[in-house]
């Protein structure tokens, strides 16, 4: 039976590329969208074309603790088991302090970390079944935090805080490995280009790092040997500031 996965904010970007990545070989993937409903459902039926029954979409906010129950119950129903579990829904905006608000904090710490913590409480039984992996992507900002983003920085720090308890407490079932982004959000991802970071700052000077980004997260699905880890794949951007 064709493993499965679950790719969270997977109707658009580096989600989709990975998404894409993990079906051409041969899994059977979950696509999931908060609000680009019709670009998540496009691909869900374009996958299903390339392999019929290959995929399932489940829609919904991540801050309810029920969709994030309900991504799993959907994979397990459909096809039984489920073999990893990429937590890539984020959400990013700045947070002066002077501006902040309660609701900013409740969003950004509640999609990027709690569901995250969540979905690994729910996919832990499958996983553990099928010796899988979780996949948490956390931000080189998470070590080098950006000016008037605190709320974002801190959430993705305990992201990886989070992937490090989480490798041992899941040990020796399940492994948990994060990917931390740098500057990958480029013209040749659905035509978006990132202000994120300036690539020519690089020490790469490349935007094409995208397909590292994919290779990482299929490198750590298929490893038997590695847990724990945090690798950043962002052209050299952390040794350049």
């Amino acid at each position: 039976m064709n493993p499965v996965i679950i790719v969270t904010g997977s109707a658009k970007r580096i989600g989709k590329a990975i998404l894409n990545y993990f079906h051409q070989n041969n899994y059977n993937v979950v696509v999931h969208a908060n609000t680009s409903l019709e670009d998540a459902e496009n691909l869900s039926n374009d996958l299903n074309n390339q392999r019929s029954d290959s995929a399932i979409l489940v829609t919904g906010d991540l801050q309810k603790i029920e969709i994030c129950k309900q991504l799993v119950t959907k994979a397990v129903e459909k096809w039984g088991r489920l073999d990893a579990l990429v937590n890539n829904a984020s959400i990013f905006f700045p947070t002066k302090l002077s501006d902040i608000t309660e609701s900013d904090w409740n969003r950004i710490v509640n999609i990027n970390v709690k569901a995250c913590l969540f979905l690994s409480k729910f996919s832990a039984p499958y996983l553990k079944k099928t010796q899988g992996s979780i996949i948490n992507m956390t931000d080189i900002y998470a070590g080098a935090p950006k000016k008037n983003h605190s709320v974002y920085c801190l959430s993705k720090a305990a992201l990886h805080s989070l992937t490090l308890s989480l490798a041992q407490e899941l040990a020796p079932d399940i492994r948990v490995n994060a990917i931390a982004p740098g500057p990958a959000l480029s013209s040749n991802i659905d035509g978006e280009i990132s202000s994120h970071v300036d690539i020519s700052k690089t020490l790469l000077s490349t935007e094409h790092i995208v397909n590292d980004i994919v290779s990482a997260a299929y490198f750590f699905a298929k490893s038997k040997a590695i847990t724990g880890q945090v690798i950043s794949v962002d052209a050299g951007k952390t040794l350049s500031y």
